[in-house]
């Protein structure tokens, strides 16, 4: 891995989950590791945007970056009633 990738990875690691949920912020963001060729194959920036989401994930789960789906889902997704109250 090169030193452009990490620097994507780590931006990618970064994110505020609620910025995925951002048209502007998320085709930047998957630019970055696009060009970092942290993304292979993935079609370019002809992809719609839950296709640039799913590529972003899809790096995160394969670079070990679970917590960045984790997060997306627990504060962009997923309604508040169903998260467990830890007590």
């Amino acid at each position: 891995m090169d030193c452009e990738q990490e620097v994507a990875l780590e931006a990618l690691a970064e994110a505020d989950p609620c910025s995925l949920a951002d048209t502007a912020s998320l085709r930047a963001l998957h630019a970055r590791v696009l060009n970092s060729s942290a993304v292979a194959g993935s079609g370019g920036s002809s992809q719609d945007d839950v296709a640039r989401l799913h590529a972003l994930f899809s790096v995160a789960l394969n670079h070990g970056l679970v917590s960045v789906v984790v997060h997306y889902v627990q504060e962009v997704r997923a309604p508040r009633g169903l998260w467990f109250k830890h007590e």
